[in-house]
């Protein structure tokens, strides 16, 4: 990851912002008429947005046993049907993390 969105080479942030040219299929004003009318106010409001979103506890430090994101009233209802699932021989249905099932496909 980077420190700062200007920085990932694959965001639209330096073209919304006006820091790069926007390619053709970039719709800069749809996304930022959701700040402004004024194109220089609703960039304004955007970094505004943006810089308020860096500052947000990241939403993975609440993933839980480590493939949900949600609460703990989430993870009653969910477990049991994952048990469920996996009993009836659902095979879509993953169980255990990508490091269990790692290490259960190197044994």
């Amino acid at each position: 990851m980077v420190n700062c969105p200007q920085d990932w080479p694959w965001s639209s942030f330096r073209a919304i912002v006006g820091l790069a040219e926007s390619p053709a299929w970039l719709h800069n004003y749809w996304l930022l008429s959701a700040f402004a009318k004024r194109k220089a106010d609703a960039v304004d409001h955007y970094l505004k947005f943006v810089s308020d979103g860096l500052q947000q506890t990241s939403i993975w430090s609440d993933l839980k046993q480590p493939i949900y994101l949600g609460g703990d009233q989430l993870l009653k209802d969910v477990i049991p049907i994952r048990r469920t699932a996996a009993k009836a021989g659902i095979s879509h249905c993953r169980t255990g993390s990508i490091a269990d099932q790692s290490r259960a496909g190197s044994e």
